[in-house]
């Protein structure tokens, strides 16, 4: 059980890892390997809402989102950011601040038109 266990860990570390791991064609309709979740995370347009599963490809051959990886591709965003996320500050705390520059930029807009109407 401790066994199975470890590698049950072990390749749900590698889904989000470069190393290129496919179960091949035949198991791959069937079991989503990290090969098959790095391409859910490709930047490439054909790639785009493919196969969403965990462990099983089976809801992703029911809605056709299934893409058994047989090629490379490229990972990231796609909008030339991929390397502004490199660090843990960057990661957590740089979304926040967009959040707050737009929430800011929102209540000053309210202010400007509630001031608008009471003059």
């Amino acid at each position: 059980m401790h066994a199975l266990l470890w590698v049950s860990n072990l390749i749900g570390n590698l889904r989000h890892s470069p190393v290129w791991l496919s179960y091949g064609p035949a198991a791959g309709r069937w079991l989503i390997s990290p090969a098959h979740h790095q391409l859910h995370h490709s930047c490439e347009p054909r790639h785009l809402g493919c196969n969403r599963g965990f462990e099983l490809a089976l809801w992703d051959r029911l809605y056709g989102t299934l893409y058994v990886p047989p090629e490379t591709f490229r990972m990231g965003l796609g909008d030339a950011t991929d390397g502004q996320w490199n660090t843990l500050a960057r990661l957590y705390l740089w979304p926040l601040a967009g959040a707050a520059r737009r929430v800011g930029a929102g209540a000053r807009q309210l202010l400007a038109n509630l001031a608008k109407i009471s003059r």
